[in-house]
């Protein structure tokens, strides 16, 4: 399998390579999706301000990242909302508790859902979007997405105890792959959510096709079809 079509084909695999060529086609495979300019955004800049501020997001940063959520899935437009009214204050030492419990704790599950749980009792923000946040301090940490929910849960369910089950199915997915992999070879865990974000386009770009070429199909005979009317004086429009 070289080529994976969709995540649940994804899950499946066993292969490293598999992971690792949707990682290297991550920024061709999104192209011109909505949330492309958010992707990039999120994966290669925010990680290092975050970085330099020590975990502390400011609003707009906050603001930026919900626009970035909201564009990976079903949009709601309450958590803009939300993220607008967020205290700025309350917001900066939510984010650099979570960090601070990130990077002095051992990393480990009761780490990230503490974490999560200092993130989620701002106002407005539940465990999918506190876990966007603690993606983008640590790349060993998923973003709950609705493709890492299904294929890991099979449903879509916005739970502490959700999120915790999603966290230990992924170490254990990553742990699977690693297991034959070289010393110098690895995935981390956020790169293995973007890969079946990846592969969820991939298959949506590919039905929006068929799509539309059944819809140019059906068209072409309609319009064929009226043709035939008017030449025989049937069409009474």
């Amino acid at each position: 399998m070289n080529d994976p079509s969709d995540p649940s084909e994804l899950w499946a695999s066993g292969s490293l390579d598999d992971w690792k060529a949707l990682v290297s086609s991550y920024d061709t495979r999104i192209g011109e999706h909505k949330v492309s300019d958010h992707e990039r955004w999120f994966r290669d800049c925010l990680p290092n301000l975050l970085v330099t501020q020590q975990g502390c997001l400011s609003k707009e940063q906050f603001i930026r990242l919900v626009e970035w959520k909201l564009a990976r899935g079903k949009f709601r437009p309450s958590l803009r909302g939300y993220a607008a009214k967020q205290d700025p204050k309350a917001l900066a030492t939510a984010s650099k508790e979570a960090y601070r419990i990130l990077h002095d704790e051992k990393r480990g599950e009761d780490a990230v859902l503490n974490a999560l749980r200092v993130l989620t009792g701002l106002k407005g923000v539940g465990p999918a979007t506190a876990s966007a946040m603690l993606a983008a301090m640590d790349d060993s940490i998923p973003f709950m997405s609705d493709e890492a929910l299904m294929v890991c849960l099979g449903k879509r369910e916005y739970t502490v105890k959700a999120y915790q089950a999603l966290f230990s199915k992924m170490r254990d997915k990553q742990a699977a792959l690693l297991a034959n992999a070289g010393q110098d070879d690895g995935i981390c865990i956020k790169d293995m959510e973007a890969a079946l974000f990846a592969s969820s386009i991939a298959l949506s770009d590919t039905r929006g096709g068929e799509e539309k070429k059944k819809k140019k199909k059906k068209k072409k005979t309609d319009h064929g079809s009226r043709q035939k009317r008017q030449r025989h004086g049937d069409d009474k429009s």
